[in-house]
């Protein structure tokens, strides 16, 4: 990983903040959520224990550079977060959170509070190591999981999908026959769709709207679909798939937020895991 090249401390400390009010977003969104992918053990109370941590010890860390002694050191991160997560895992979210909150606020206001001379050199480093690129590379577990679970869910549909060539999948609300073909069909329009809305929201934070009720979109799409084959759908689906998930693997680290991640979960992964249950399909997730 390349080093994002150090700001001034005050457009820093605006850098820290913002990235810290983003992570609460997406970190509140849903308790039980797995932030690294469904394929770990990664909750938000995990995310907030571990902040914790880091905080508490970056902060005596830079107490004891200011005070001119020996600062703590941690000779084996990996073994320490470990230990961590095993010893935090008997915290409740409410716990987790309300301790990081504490650290995060101290910590900040202890590196404020500093003379520009005290920021200078490692104490500096730490601060813009622990609060800015610390938090980029959570969120980049966080997309990563996101990624993976896509990937996997694809494969079980699409799997469930092939296996199923002809005849109903299951019955919609209205009594109809769904078929892997419609199934295909409606996946590709939802990605197809969101493909430019995902963008615009990117480039200006406002999400359009959709040009007709979701109900009423849907039942349009499958009147036109209604004559395309496996094959042609199939086809359509995964070039849109391609297309969709390129874009979100082309957006900066730094740039996601709660609302993009549920706009790609929603219109992807989270919607073949519907569809999925739709059929009565109940294998368990790769």
């Amino acid at each position: 990983m390349t080093t994002p090249t150090q700001p001034q401390f005050s457009q820093m400390l605006l850098d820290a903040e913002t990235k810290w009010a983003r992570h609460l977003a997406l970190l509140d969104g849903d308790s039980a959520y797995r932030l690294r992918g469904s394929n770990m053990d990664w909750l938000p109370r995990d995310e907030y224990a571990h902040h914790w941590r880091w905080l508490a010890h970056e902060l005596a860390v830079a107490r004891a550079r200011v005070q001119g002694v020996t600062p703590p050191r941690i000779s084996n991160v990996d073994a320490a977060n470990e230990a961590w997560t095993a010893e935090d895992r008997s915290l409740s979210l409410d716990e987790a959170r309300n301790l990081a909150l504490a650290a995060w606020d101290e910590y900040l206001a202890f590196v404020r509070d500093l003379t520009p001379e005290q920021r200078e050199g490692e104490t500096l480093d730490s601060f813009f190591g622990t609060a800015v690129v610390h938090l980029d590379d959570h969120l980049r577990y966080m997309v990563d999981g996101a990624l993976h679970d896509e990937s996997s869910e694809w494969e079980r549909l699409t799997a469930h999908l092939d296996g199923r060539p002809s005849g109903p999948l299951y019955r919609d609300d209205a009594g109809g026959e769904v078929t892997s073909a419609a199934t295909y069909a409606h996946l590709a329009r939802w990605m197809e769709v969101n493909l430019d809305r995902v963008q615009a929201f990117f480039d200006t934070g406002v999400v359009p709207d959709l040009e007709a009720d979701v109900d009423v979109l849907n039942a349009r799409w499958a009147q036109e679909d209604a004559a395309l084959t496996l094959a042609e759908s199939r086809r359509r689906a995964f070039l849109v798939r391609d297309r969709f998930m390129g874009q979100m693997r082309g957006i900066p680290i730094a740039r996601f937020t709660p609302r993009l991640l549920g706009m790609y979960a929603g219109n992807s992964w989270d919607h073949y895991r519907e569809h999925l249950g739709y059929t009565g399909y109940t294998a368990t997730p790769l």
